[in-house]
């Protein structure tokens, strides 16, 4: 299309574009795509907002790869996400469709769902207004993350004063009737580390520095103090 542009001192009609293009071997398979993608560059082009022919570059002045990655935590919030990768088309295991999709300064998005082992996190503080927290857990999701995501479906400002608290027996443990105004007897406090889950036997391991990897059950209880 930059050809034509140069050639014809603009874009020529869309007939004429169709008929260069379908002439491009590379371009045959994916030809029921090429003329909406044309008519898109003719927007980008010669639209109100058009910038000519440097609409049809195909690099960027910026670095657009940094400008993302130093947004992730804003885009996290924005879209509603649990965790966010940026990517080049260039790597192994970019998905074909990503490759097709992609352009300079339009990142395609692909949204996709983790295998999760679900947990329960009940508030042990009576008239505290906390309820019941259910969310699912996945392979790599650290303590951080999921007191973050505590946090914010508690609507809890102030990550700091959240304390997430484990059974020391993760299958007994839950069992027990607790004791009022004791929530800490039979508990400790939910160690840094990362998450690895077992789907299929419904159970959940965090790797940590202190005890190695510990069997940590799916219920829990979570205080703000």
């Amino acid at each position: 299309m930059r050809e034509l542009y140069e050639k014809n001192n603009g874009l020529p009609d869309n007939k004429v574009i169709s008929t260069a293009l379908s002439t491009k071997e590379v371009l045959k398979k994916y030809m029921k795509r090429v003329m909406p993608f044309a008519i898109q560059i003719r927007e980008r082009v010669e639209g109100p907002n058009g910038k000519g022919k440097d609409a049809m570059a195909i690099t960027l002045d910026f670095d657009e790869r940094a400008i993302l990655e130093s947004n992730l935590e804003y885009l996290k919030g924005t879209l509603n996400l649990e965790s966010l990768d940026v990517k080049f088309t260039s790597e192994s295991d970019a998905p074909d469709r990503n490759r097709e999709e992609v352009r300079p300064g339009h990142p395609y998005i692909e949204y996709s769902t983790k295998p999760a082992v679900n947990v329960v996190l009940d508030n042990p503080i009576q008239l505290s207004g906390l309820f019941r927290v259910n969310l699912g857990i996945s392979d790599g999701d650290t303590t951080k993350s999921v007191l973050d995501r505590v946090a914010k479906i508690i609507e809890l400002k102030d990550v700091a004063g959240l304390q997430i608290w484990r059974f020391v027996d993760p299958i007994s443990g839950p069992r027990k009737i607790p004791r009022c105004n004791d929530y800490k007897t039979g508990k400790v406090l939910l160690e840094s580390g990362t998450f690895k889950i077992d789907v299929g036997k419904n159970e959940i391991y965090l790797d940590t520095v202190q005890s190695g990897r510990v069997d940590i059950g799916t219920a829990f209880v979570y205080v703000v103090e």
